[in-house]
């Protein structure tokens, strides 16, 4: 590789990580730490006061009266079949 085209190959990667960053500041917004945060980070630190709330409530004071169904259903509860997984992993 001549001094031209090594020249050229750190002008390419200088302005691409520039322009990596730009996009980063575009669509990450920043945690109060100055760090860029993922979509991900932010949905879990949005979740999390809802379900500590959610799963810190007290027991209800009366249980609930569920009646039982007037017609049972016909679920299979046996462990599958050699053929029914056969039929599941070629569809």
């Amino acid at each position: 590789m001549t001094p031209w085209q090594q020249k050229q190959n750190r002008q390419l990667e200088r302005e691409t990580s520039a322009l990596y960053a730009r996009s980063l500041e575009l669509f990450l917004p920043r945690s109060p730490n100055k760090t860029y945060q993922s979509k991900t980070a932010r949905d879990i630190l949005s979740w999390t006061p809802h379900f500590k709330d959610l799963l810190s409530r007290p027991k209800p004071s009366e249980r609930p009266d569920i009646h039982p169904a007037d017609t049972p259903l016909r679920v299979n509860t046996n462990p599958p079949t050699k053929a029914e997984i056969e039929k599941a992993l070629n569809r």
